[in-house]
């Protein structure tokens, strides 16, 4: 037997015979955190709403991935939280004045990891879970956020029947998108739905639409704001010698 194929076997077994032990973490509702550049800071809260005591590990990565802690310009107040059953504590995470883009949002990955103490019986098998959710700073800008919703529209990449599409982006915010329909050109839905993807600021993304064998002609989609809630748009498809959509 290989030695993963006995790995699996080995947990497999624990799992079967003595189940298994998982914290959990949440953050008041809260899916994703903006720091404005006027706050300096910003809190988050960490709730155990388990039954046994937690340790909760978090740090705080670049947007592409990247854990570079050294070189960014943000600052956490604490990395290990040990949080009793029904605790909440708070994490302070600072901007520290230099090193970031002044004209448009930045991208991090916040990361917290819980891992639950070590169980009763001893071969009760744990399972450390991470949590990673959006965090952006946001400096001064003098586009507001709601305004940035009008910025983003398509294309189509070329003229061929099944050609992809290209998301343009042109405002200073990350803009995320969820549960995107296709539609051709007689109005019905093409295709199957695209679950989710972010534009960067100032930036174009290519979306592949294989699932649909015709020109898109519209896109419903819905844009997630700051708090979490969601709105939905209607955009158009443009021609690729156009340079701009058409939206409602």
């Amino acid at each position: 037997m290989c030695i993963n194929a006995m790995i699996v076997a080995f947990f497999t077994s624990l799992i079967s015979l003595s189940g298994v032990a998982i914290a959990d973490i949440e953050f008041d509702g809260v899916t994703r955190f903006v720091l404005n550049a006027k706050d300096k800071q910003k809190s988050i809260t960490v709730v155990n709403t388990g039954n046994e005591t937690v340790l909760a590990q978090i740090t705080l990565d670049q947007g592409n991935g990247e854990q570079n802690l050294h070189d960014l310009s943000m600052a956490l107040s604490r990395h290990l939280l040990k949080l009793v059953a029904g605790d909440r504590q708070s994490v302070e995470i600072f901007y520290q004045g230099t090193g970031l883009p002044q004209d448009r949002e930045s991208y991090f990955l916040l990361s917290v990891t819980d891992i639950p103490q070590i169980p009763e019986p001893a071969n009760l098998l744990q399972v450390a879970l991470r949590h990673r959710l959006k965090f952006f700073f946001r400096p001064l800008l003098s586009m507001r956020v709601e305004d940035a919703f009008t910025k983003l529209y398509w294309t189509q990449l070329s003229r061929s029947e099944n050609a992809g599409l290209k998301a343009h982006n042109d405002s200073p915010y990350y803009l995320t998108l969820t549960d995107i329909s296709l539609y051709g050109q007689q109005g019905q839905i093409c295709g199957g739905k695209v679950a989710h993807f972010m534009v960067a600021p100032f930036s174009t993304l290519d979306v592949n639409v294989i699932t649909c064998v015709e020109p898109v002609s519209k896109i419903t989609g819905v844009l997630v704001t700051d708090d979490g809630s969601k709105i939905l748009k209607t955009m158009y498809v443009t021609k690729p010698q156009s340079s701009q959509g058409a939206e409602q």
